[in-house]
């Protein structure tokens, strides 16, 4: 009788299945597929542990040159492309005395896809949601992640791995017992979402919006529709696609698309009434006979509660199963975080595209508070040949609303503080005061981000409460530790 290595038992796949699922070709002239290890798997030589399966990516660096590395941690297999494997045969032959399993595919990064696609078809009694949109996606799947671990074992991606690499690697997190899988799927080029889709095969799409999010990416508003509604690429008839009803591509997302269709949006179709707003401590309402506090703040976080709960519903959670997803939500970093002490923060940076950010600062204009509001915001990055033209029209929002003292920071920023300050040569008494409350530091060196740091510190007064709005690549967290050291603050308010 063939003997079992006792690695083979937690294999997340076999050899055998690895080489089917990618058409890859062993390397190995002779290799037992009962000594195959493949536990876990990484495109990171650094993570590689015991039992790792090292997928090297050819970008700004080619992963293969870190194989070394990635053995030496523990990797037991690695991916090496065609190309690769034909003008580096002394470094496989060395690697393959080493012990290593070598498997040749003709793309790394699609056959990490296509092997993580061959594992998802493994657990065919999972329900799978996906979740794409310009803005919202990370949010409403906390949200839902939150409603379905009420009910049910639930696997979903952690972080904002979404990207074309980050979504084939969280799949393998699926095991036996989970019932629910909640992914996100971003996107930053043309046919990203529908390759995402082929890994997952979602039974449940959900679509947030459609923005202006990565617009340099893809040109067009109606190039980011499409690219959004290829979701629904590998849809059969039972599966169901949840759309956001007043959305201008709203129409769009349903022409043929296959399945069934729920629309949110309305608070009547979930039996939704006296919803009642609570500034930063979110909002109350009423849902069938249960009182439910939501407690993230703003109208747009609660549309994305909207478009969970019509999945919770889906998936039949009970009322006090909803209650509970709902209350028991908390924020994660950088978005709707808030920060109390001698003064108030609201960290929202991880994120900011042209919706999300008027967003943002219409909704804290409107906000009841007995202090002074103070905008710091930041450049929106990825918006290409629109940066220009979507920053002024920043500018020219804040020139129709009323805050204490704005910040500007970042190169891109310097459109939005042009038009805001043609609107601000004077104040109501004629004597130019108001261009004394906007300030604007390019924000591109270390030296620039001391010195705004320090223009914000000095204006800033206990009882302010202050919005940080940007990229996650302009790092404005920097400046809520800086404030929440000088002003005696407290950690994340669980809102």
């Amino acid at each position: 009788m063939r003997k079992m290595n006792e690695n083979t038992l937690a294999n997340l796949l076999s050899l055998s299945e690895v080489l089917l699922a990618t058409g890859g070709r062993l390397l190995n002239p002779t290799y037992n597929e009962e000594d195959f290890v493949f536990t876990s798997i990484t495109i990171d030589s650094r993570n590689c542990v015991e039992g790792s399966f090292f997928v090297p990516l050819v970008g700004n660096l080619d992963g293969h040159d870190f194989i070394l590395s990635a053995a030496e941690n523990g990797a037991k297999s690695v991916f090496v492309s065609d190309f690769y494997a034909k003008f580096h045969e002394k470094e496989i032959a060395s690697f393959i005395n080493s012990g290593l399993c070598l498997i040749s595919v003709s793309h790394t990064m699609y056959a990490l896809q296509n092997m993580a696609a061959y594992y998802v078809e493994k657990f065919p009694k999972l329900k799978k949601v996906a979740i794409t949109g310009s803005s919202g996606k990370t949010t409403t799947k906390e949200i839902l992640v939150s409603l379905l671990q009420k009910k049910y074992k639930t696997v979903y991606n952690e972080g904002n791995l979404n990207s074309e690499t980050g979504l084939p690697l969280s799949v393998f997190n699926i095991r036996d017992e989970h019932e629910w899988a909640v992914f996100e799927m971003g996107m930053n080029r043309r046919g990203e979402i529908r390759e995402l889709a082929q890994v997952l095969k979602p039974n449940i799409a959900i679509i947030t919006n459609i923005g202006s999010a990565h617009i340099g990416n893809l040109g067009t508003k109606d190039l980011i529709a499409e690219e959004k509604k290829s979701i629904f690429s590998f849809f059969e008839t039972s599966s169901i696609a949840i759309i956001p009803v007043f959305d201008e591509y709203s129409e769009y997302l349903q022409i043929n698309t296959k399945g069934q269709i729920v629309l949110y949006g309305n608070y009547e179709t979930l039996q939704i009434r006296a919803v009642k707003d609570r500034g930063l401590e979110g909002s109350v309402f009423l849902m069938e006979d249960q009182e439910i506090s939501f407690p993230l703040y703003g109208s747009f976080n609660f549309l994305n509660a909207l478009a969970a709960l019509h999945c919770a519903k889906i998936a039949g959670l009970a009322i006090n199963e909803i209650k509970r997803g709902l209350e028991e939500l908390r924020p994660s970093f950088g978005r709707a975080e808030i920060f109390n002490g001698e003064i108030a923060i609201v960290q929202d940076c991880y994120n900011a595209n042209p919706e999300s950010m008027n967003a943002s600062i219409e909704y804290f204009e409107t906000l009841h508070w007995e202090g002074r509001k103070i905008l710091i915001l930041a450049d929106m990055l990825e918006l290409g040949f629109d940066s220009e033209t979507q920053h002024r029209l920043v500018g020219k929002k804040l020139k129709t609303l009323s805050f204490d003292m704005i910040f500007l920071l970042g190169s891109q920023m310097d459109w939005a503080y042009e038009e805001l300050l043609k609107g601000h040569d004077t104040d109501e008494d004629g004597d130019g005061k108001n261009e004394e409350k906007i300030y604007y530091n390019a924000f591109i060196s270390d030296a620039d981000f001391g010195n705004a740091v320090n223009d914000i510190l000095v204006h800033v007064n206990k009882g302010d409460l202050l919005l940080l709005k940007g990229s996650r690549g302009m790092k404005l967290e920097r400046i809520s530790e800086k404030l929440i050291k000088t002003f005696n603050m407290q950690g994340c308010v669980e809102c």
